[in-house]
């Protein structure tokens, strides 16, 4: 073979090496995940969920002797919660839950209850507190408030104690209305939380 034929075949080899290099494909600039690996939170208009609203509803209780269910009228303020994105505080205008029940953001008109606990009123020379385990709330487009708190009541006069389980639910709307004041819208429309959930620690009767 000729000089020149080795020096042509060579050429060929050199480029069909040069181009059959394989290249992994160009990733998007969109494409691209955020700088350490992970998404970004999601925040939630909080806005969308807070204000004070006038509820009224039920107390359903489970306890030894069987189950009750009453009616309630009172008013819940929900507040952001400045702790962290999402956050939220949940108040009841007939209690003094000091920072509040602790709330979350799940979606755009709905939350999550994280817990919280509020003093009771009891009798002398007794306590009493709720306890608030979960639950969740949401107010839609058309401003219509809805509340589902759940845990339990429990009660301490000297060594005998008392609890009961609660579910507690409640609607509304931002109207202003405030809790009940007389006899008649107590029995019309309900007592209020504090002094409903009182009194129903208190016929629970007292356990050893």
């Amino acid at each position: 073979m000729s000089r020149s034929r080795v020096l042509w075949v060579v050429g060929l080899l050199a480029l069909g090496a040069c181009g059959g290099e394989d290249h992994e494909p160009r990733e998007e600039p969109g494409n691209r995940p955020p700088p350490g690996g992970s998404n970004p939170p999601v925040t939630y208009q909080r806005s969308n969920v807070t204000g004070t609203y006038a509820v009224t509803g039920t107390v359903q209780t489970n306890t030894q002797t069987g189950n009750n269910t009453v009616s309630v009228r009172d008013t819940i303020t929900v507040s952001e919660n400045t702790a962290g994105l999402n956050l939220l505080s949940i108040n009841i205008a007939s209690m003094n839950c000091g920072g509040g029940i602790r709330a979350g953001m799940n979606a755009e008109r709905t939350f999550d209850v994280v817990g919280g606990t509020c003093p009771v009123s009891a009798d002398p020379g007794c306590t009493a507190s709720m306890k608030v385990n979960d639950g969740s709330g949401s107010r839609d487009a058309g401003g219509a408030f809805q509340l589902e708190l759940r845990g339990n009541v429990s009660m301490t006069c000297g060594t005998a104690s008392s609890s009961l389980v609660f579910v507690m639910r409640l609607a509304g709307t931002s109207s202003g209305l405030s809790a009940p004041d007389t006899t008649f819208e107590k029995l019309s429309l309900g007592a209020s939380i504090s002094d409903t959930l009182g009194w129903l620690s208190t016929d629970t009767g007292h356990t050893p």
